[in-house]
Order: C-alpha cells, then structure tokens, then sequence
C-alpha cells in the first residue's frame, strides 16, 4: 500500500470518528476477546480511559491509532457515568 493511500485512509477514518460516523462494522473489525498472541504480546480490545464528550474520545482515539501502536478504536458511551469509554485494538 502506498505512503499516500494509507495517509488518506487514516484521514477519512479520522474524519468519520470526528463526526460521530464510527459505525458497528468499523468498531467490530477485530473480535471483541482474542486468545491470539503477536510478537509484542497478547492482542486484545484495551480500556483507554473515558472522556466527557465524543469528540474529545475521537481525538484520543485519533492519537492512538497514530502515535501509538493501536489500530483501532471505539468510542463506547456508559449511560451509568455519561462520559464515552475509549477502547483501543492493537495488534
């Protein structure tokens, strides 16, 4: 994959988060609980903290699948504390 498509994939994808449009399909792309293993350890969805509005879990999300070693991330909304749960996936 080319340097320019994959800059323009992370744009679009990014986009789409800072607009609320993260959709099930996008969020569930990797399974929920994974036995399986990669070279740095164990591969699974990994709490992240929570924020008070969407856009500020987006941009976290954002940073992650950046600079941080994640490939997703989901923003999840907890009726109980009414803040947005991060989760990131990384492989």
């Amino acid at each position: 994959m080319s340097v320019r498509k994959v800059f323009a994939t992370m744009a679009v994808a990014a986009a789409m988060a800072g607009a609320g449009l993260m959709t099930a399909p996008t969020a569930q792309a990797a399974p929920q609980t994974a036995s399986a293993t990669s070279a740095i350890g164990p591969t699974s969805w990994s709490p992240r903290g929570d924020y008070a509005t969407e856009g500020e879990c987006g941009y976290a999300g954002w940073w992650f699948t950046t600079w941080g070693g994640a490939s997703l991330y989901k923003c999840d909304f907890n009726p109980t504390t009414q803040r947005f749960d991060l989760s990131i996936w990384r492989p």
